[in-house]
């Protein structure tokens, strides 16, 4: 056997294995399809003025539930969602607690911060309306909350900028960054940037890397894995926003990151995303024209579960 026809015969004999080393995630929302989604979060911030160090704590817990439509002739789907249960647990400056459970009657406990119970409220009431293209990507998103024109103007303000149409939008169609709809291989990269809005006009923007580490078995179902961790991230406010202490400049390091994406590639969507990252450094601040320096130590835990 001449060297040629060796070397054309390994060619043939490897290129299938090579091609099925690749995969391709595609995501698929079927009529009349129903899921329900288990959201928790978990943040710690310290802030360090000159001596004075300003603590809190949040941890949030929600249970959504989504149900899809039929497609349309134009191959458009709309999905509708709504809040079966919240709850959230704060711990403010000076050791002040608060507790708040959407099924439960919540009593004021005599603090500055009762009026969070009031935004809590609100929040607990989300229904969501989301419209899809045949692709699968959103085309518009849309939610409604009981109350809302009623809560306190700086209360509204506080999340007005998370709730905007084409943020919302954007943010949704992130996933497509985030799981490429082209094929990929085990060990395959990617980096994603998103600018996340925090509320009171705050926008922390971070950038996550992702790397394709195969599949797994989770309750039986093949998951397709695939780590993420914030490898950059700059904290930043909008000019005009409504607050006493606005952040002008940031320089912020990650202290550490971990996380990681499940996709089950039958169902065609995200069955776990899981984030957790620390960020700590330098703020630059403005007090009513007066310039301050401040230490940030920011940590977020974010895990939602689908089934």
């Amino acid at each position: 056997m001449t060297r040629p026809l060796r070397l054309a015969l390994l060619l043939l004999l490897a290129s299938p294995l090579a091609i099925s080393a690749q995969v391709t995630l595609k995501f698929q929302t079927p009529d009349k399809s129903s899921s329900e989604m288990i959201v928790s979060s978990h943040t710690i911030q310290i802030l360090t003025l000159g001596d004075m160090e300003i603590a809190t704590r949040t941890s949030q817990k929600a249970i959504l539930k989504e149900q899809a439509g039929v497609r349309g002739e134009d191959g458009t789907i709309q999905i509708t969602g709504n809040t079966e249960a919240m709850k959230v647990s704060s711990t403010f400056p000076n050791g002040i607690m608060l507790r708040f459970d959407s099924l439960r009657e919540n009593k004021p406990e005599g603090t500055q911060f009762d009026v969070m119970l009031d935004l809590y409220k609100v929040l607990s009431t989300a229904k969501t309306t989301r419209s899809l293209d045949k692709e699968n990507r959103c085309i518009s998103y849309s939610t409604r909350m009981e109350g809302f024109d009623k809560l306190a103007p700086a209360l509204r303000n506080s999340i007005k900028d998370q709730l905007d149409k084409d943020y919302l939008k954007n943010a949704e169609n992130q996933k497509f960054k985030e799981i490429p709809q082209t094929p990929i291989e085990e060990g395959d990269r990617w980096e994603v940037a998103f600018p996340m809005r925090l509320g009171g006009g705050q926008i922390l923007a971070i950038k996550r890397s992702f790397t394709y580490k195969g599949t797994i078995s989770v309750g039986g179902r093949e998951v397709h894995a695939i780590e993420m961790k914030v490898i950059s991230a700059k904290l930043s406010q909008n000019a005009d926003a409504d607050t006493p202490l606005k952040i002008i400049g940031s320089d912020l390091k990650v202290e550490s990151s971990s996380g990681r994406l499940l996709f089950d590639n039958k169902r065609g969507t995200i069955t776990h995303n899981e984030l957790k990252f620390r960020l700590v450094g330098e703020l630059k601040l403005d007090a009513d024209g007066d310039a301050l320096s401040g230490k940030l130590d920011l940590s977020i835990t974010a895990i939602s579960t689908t089934r």
